[in-house]
């Protein structure tokens, strides 16, 4: 009787298949899940731009091209975590009437290509690109 204990070379390569295959599976959707949180950190800084607008408008009667439109005013400004620059433009309507907030991804978050940017505007129309406003759920 042979007494002889351990793996054979097939058993250890299917455990490597296996290992694999789980792997080319989960890595992909744990990736897609981060990109997706990471839109979270870009949607809250495009609420509070959007809030300071407001503030700005009811003070002032016109909306201002800075993301950060009271002391120190601040063009763009980029999120905590570095994930998206935000920005600030005149609207539809051309003029201090309106404006549209940008979103921009940028280091490893330009990887999510289905929502490069996220829009928001005086109106509260929420926008995303290239997939429409999908990106706002």
């Amino acid at each position: 009787m042979n007494s002889e204990k351990g793996f054979t070379i097939t058993e250890l390569m299917i455990v490597l298949v296996i290992i694999g295959v789980l792997s080319s599976i989960a890595i992909p959707a744990y990736r897609g899940s981060v990109l997706k949180t990471n839109r979270a950190e870009g949607i809250e800084a495009l609420i509070e731009a959007a809030q300071n607008q407001e503030v700005l408008y009811s003070q002032t009667n016109r909306y201002s091209t800075n993301a950060k439109p009271f002391i120190p005013v601040e063009a763009t400004i980029t999120t905590e975590n570095g994930y998206y620059t935000i920005s600030v433009a005149n609207g539809a309507c051309g003029t201090n009437a309106c404006y549209t907030a940008t979103a921009t991804a940028i280091s490893t978050q330009v990887q999510d290509t289905t929502c490069l940017t996220l829009s928001i505007d005086n109106l509260g129309s929420k926008t995303s690109t290239p997939t429409g406003n999908s990106c706002w759920r």
